[in-house]
Formats: structure tokens, sequence, C-alpha cells
């Protein structure tokens, strides 16, 4: 995959505020994640909505031609916390950060297998990405506790459910351009 993307779409908006002038509580960033792929490998397409009490980012974009479904789930990860990073909402008022991805791959790569990988280096699939995946963690780390979570794909999760339809929705828009 190439590292040029076009953004179809990019949604900022706000969920709820607080009013009152108290310090607010640490506020914990939850960030929703998910890739689709058409085909396997096919025309692809990833998306996040990163939450926290006061707003909501919704991002959705599609590759620039064939990919797989784990290079879309890990490059919503990544995107994601280059997002947040590059934005500046690591601010003093966040206390933690919850990444919710339904790839096992995703999910386990980063909790159990990354520090291994990084220790004995290989060409494996989506390296780069996986590369990139390790230092926005390490970096995030220590301004911040990142966890990582696994959810049930396609189940009943709403938040869930409501990424997978962007992460589709760029594979089709991808497919139905090329056509």
């Amino acid at each position: 995959m190439k590292n040029d993307l076009v953004f179809y779409s990019c949604f900022l908006y706000y969920t709820s505020t607080n009013m009152n002038n108290q310090k607010s509580a640490l506020v914990t960033l939850i960030i929703w994640t998910d890739g689709s792929c058409l085909k396997n490998p096919g025309p692809g397409g990833w998306a996040f909505i990163l939450e926290d009490d006061k707003l909501e980012y919704e991002i959705s974009c599609c590759s620039d031609g064939t990919t797989t479904n784990n290079e879309m789930e890990l490059t919503a990860i990544v995107r994601s916390l280059e997002f947040l990073y590059s934005e500046k909402l690591l601010k003093k008022s966040v206390g933690k950060i919850i990444v919710m991805s339904d790839s096992n791959y995703s999910v386990r790569g980063i909790n159990e297998w990354i520090d291994k990988w990084m220790a004995k280096p290989a060409d494996r699939p989506n390296w780069s990405l996986w590369k990139e995946l390790y230092k926005l963690k390490t970096t995030i780390n220590k301004l911040v506790p990142l966890e990582f979570k696994w959810v049930k794909a396609h189940s009943t999760n709403p938040m869930n459910n409501r990424v997978d339809k962007l992460a589709h929705a760029r594979a089709s828009e991808l497919k139905h351009n090329s056509n």
C-alpha cells in the first residue's frame, strides 16, 4: 500500500459540553477502529471514532489500491494514534486511552507479540505498519497509559458497528470509483 491516502470524509462535532467551571476529573479517550476489505486482497477502507466526554472525531478513508483486511485494521489503529498525537489531544486532562478493535490479529499483535518482534526484526506481513504502531505506542505510553482491547465484530456493540459501517463504506467507495 502506498503512503499517500486520500481522505474522503472527516467529521468533527461536539457530543456534549462541560458547562461548569470546576476542574473535571481525568477523562478516558476511547478510540474505536476498524478496517474493511471487500475481497482479500481487494479495495479497502479504514475508520476510527475517537470520543471523550466532550468531543467526538469521526474519520474514515480508503486505501489507494489493493490491500488486505489485516492491513486496513492496522492502518485504522496507526492513523488514529497519529491523529491523536498530531492534533495534540493528549492534554493533562487525559487519564487513559483505550483503543478498541475487532481484530484479534491487531490486538494480540500489539499486546503480546510486538516486543518480541522488535527484539528480533524480520520480514513480516505489514511490518512497516507494525513498526509505526510500536513507535506510536511507545511515545504515547510515555505521556498517557494506552490500552488495546478486543471487541467482538458484528455484534451488539453500537460503536463497533458504526465504525465498521464507516470502513466498509470507504472500501465500497473505492470499488465503485474504480469501475
